[in-house]
């Protein structure tokens, strides 16, 4: 895990000298991203220039290095992420008589090696891993831009006049002297609708994240093709599987250990982090069955019992016999947090589960380097409880006439959803655990919203929308006609909510405290596998992520895990009427609403007013808010 970044001058407007001094200034602001050392390649010449910070995880010796050259001198690299099958790489180059002299043991070395064996497309389709690639070709004076299939790396790009700039993060890009972004506004948009900026947008004009799966390749003359050497639309069209119970079970067993073992490869130390969920329970005991000692695992724990998953944690660390570290964390060390996110984020992100993300980060790193973590098995195995009740919802929604809906969508509502909450207080004690419901007033508020949508695609919209912007812009398009409407939401999920939102949320976090983050569920062959297979073993007699459930059966006794799906989050609806209240009120004034000209004051303060009184929970849409006018105050107030 490191920073790259660096320009190409194609109009060569700058010497040498000022070349470096541009390309230092941005390197360095991606130190958190990589304190263990840092390169500069520059090419006068040619007017481009790579940089690197580097985070040591593979070979940590100077032969690790980079940017790094190719052994015939051809191409220049700098890298950010991890080859996971590396080793297998470097043997098939052997046997074909195609390895270099090697310098070293590091993947970088290993991915040139095939580069120039290979050639660049052949190359990635037999990369297993996480990475955003800068990669100059010298011969064919081209660089190439490539980011992961899933998502899990970073990386940004964009033409200043005749300059084109890139980065792991925006800040680098910011630091380049040419530097004079206006924010976009439909960016804007979009961030109130889905409370992340969906690739390929970001917050300014004419700046963009490169789509997972995909490469870019510019040539001399400024002209640009992206192409995608993977994508997931491709996967999720295949055929599904005729397969056993028990061998889809052994099967993706099977894979998950085969990904943990390469993910557990490092010079560094490694742990894991551990909700006390299906996912990252999972993933910590196929750790354990290949470990020689215990795992390192970690747990952050709140004093709320309605956010607290360590207790749950606790238990299965001692089952597995873990090494087990977990911190209790006030609500006021959780607040402390607030002011640095968008030095950590670069452009307005308001999933709140950030907070604890950075902490439990923070926490593994004063152990580890590197940490794997559960994410991905919710998109790809049907974790989402809005994957049931939704599908549920919609099949007895669509025979009612649309008049009726709308009728039963204003009753919902005329009922506060406080009101709600008190009723449901009482239900809760002699409902079934699956048919308990958290903040049920405001999730009935949300069926009351999606009880006049017209087509299934318009109930998912409305289901992750805080604010209705008007944008025309959708962050995902389902194209699954032949799939079920559960599995277009887990696709559209895969496409948008995973890449932008939880890979960005996990990626700040951990680098903003040098953690490398490892994703078992998000090895591409455990992704296709996934959809290779019916919903039946994904959702079966009302519980999700069925199957997962039957490998981890082998290792944690079920009354370990099984409980009500909590997520990751904080009391963020109490906190804002209480002691974040006068630094929230701040910045909702009119005077700093209207300092921009972007958002409607109208609007945002009724919402607040409702939020404070109590009438409405209005956590998340205020949340995008409050976060958009910290990140503007920070970089442009």
């Amino acid at each position: 895990m490191c920073g790259i970044t660096g320009f190409w001058d194609t109009a060569k407007q700058i010497n040498a000298d000022q070349m470096h001094n541009t390309l230092c200034k941005m390197r360095d602001t991606l130190l958190h991203r990589g304190p263990d050392g840092a390169g500069n390649w520059i090419d006068a010449n040619a007017g481009i220039a790579l940089a690197h910070r580097r985070l040591a995880i593979l070979d940590l010796s100077e032969h690790g290095q980079q940017p790094m050259h190719s052994a015939n001198g051809r191409y220049v690299i700098s890298y950010n992420g991890e080859i996971y099958n590396h080793l297998e790489i470097k043997q098939r180059l052997v046997a074909e008589n195609c390895a270099p002299a090697w310098r070293g043991h590091s993947d970088t070395e290993i991915m040139l090696a095939a580069f120039t064996a290979w050639g660049i497309e052949k190359s990635l389709q037999q990369f297993v891993g996480m990475f955003a690639i800068a990669l100059w070709d010298k011969q064919e004076q081209q660089l190439y831009l490539i980011r992961d299939r899933i998502g899990e790396k970073p990386l940004y790009y964009g033409w200043l006049q005749n300059c084109l700039v890139f980065g792991s993060e925006l800040k680098s890009l910011k630091a380049h002297f040419a530097w004079q972004q206006a924010i976009d506004r439909d960016a804007v948009a979009l961030f109130m609708q889905f409370n992340c900026i969906p690739a390929p947008h970001t917050i300014y004009e004419n700046i963009y994240k490169l789509e997972p799966g995909h490469v870019l390749r510019i040539n001399q003359h400024k002209e640009m093709h992206n192409t995608a050497y993977w994508q997931l639309k491709d996967v999720a069209k295949q055929p599904q599987v005729a397969i056993s119970e028990k061998d889809a079970t052994d099967r993706l067993e099977e894979h998950l250990k085969q990904a943990i073992q390469q993910q557990m490869l490092a010079d560094v130390p490694v742990g894991a982090f551990l909700s006390g969920g299906i996912d990252s329970s999972t993933v910590v005991a196929l750790m354990q069955t290949q470990s020689s000692r215990p795992v390192k695992t970690f747990t952050i724990g709140f004093d709320d019992p309605a956010y607290n998953e360590a207790l749950q944690a606790k238990q299965i660390a001692a089952h597995l016999q873990t090494q087990h570290t977990e911190l209790y964390l006030s609500a006021e060390k959780t607040r402390a947090v607030i002011p640095d996110l968008a030095s950590f984020y670069d452009e307005p992100f308001a999933d709140s589960s950030q907070l604890p993300t950075y902490l439990i980060a923070k926490l593994a790193r004063e152990h580890v380097t590197v940490s794997l973590s559960g994410d991905g098995g919710d998109e790809l195995f049907a974790g989402y409880n809005r994957y049931n009740w939704t599908a549920n919802i919609w099949r007895k929604l669509e025979y009612l006439p649309r008049p009726l809906r709308i009728m039963l969508s204003s009753i919902l509502v005329k009922v506060p959803p406080r009101s709600w909450d008190q009723l449901f207080v009482l239900l809760n004690k002699i409902l079934p655990t699956r048919l308990q419901q958290r903040n049920a007033g405001e999730k009935l508020h949300k069926l009351a919203g999606v009880c006049t949508a017209t087509e299934l695609a318009d109930i998912y919209q409305r289901l992750l929308r805080h604010w209705d912007t008007g944008s025309k812009q959708s962050a995902a398009v389902s194209d699954l006609s032949a799939r079920t409407f559960t599995e277009s939401m887990m696709y559209m999920d895969s496409m948008r909510y995973l890449p932008d939102d939880i890979l960005v949320k996990v990626d700040r976090a951990a680098m903003a405290v040098s953690l490398e983050t490892r994703m078992p569920f998000l090895d591409h062959r455990v992704v296709e596998f996934a959809w290779s297979l019916p919903l039946t073993l994904k959702i079966r007699d009302g519980k999700n992520k069925w199957l997962v459930r039957e490998v981890l059966n082998r290792y944690v006794p079920p009354q370990l895990y099984d409980r009500p799906k909590m997520g990751f989050g904080v009391p963020l609806d109490q906190w804002l009427r209480g002691p974040l209240k006068e630094w929230a009120n701040d910045l909702l004034t009119s005077s700093m609403l209207n300092k921009h000209n972007v958002l409607d004051p109208k609007q945002v303060q009724k919402k607040w007013r409702d939020h404070l009184s109590g009438a409405r929970n209005w956590q998340f849409q205020l949340w995008d808010v409050i976060i958009f006018q910290a990140w503007y105050e920070a970089y442009h107030g």
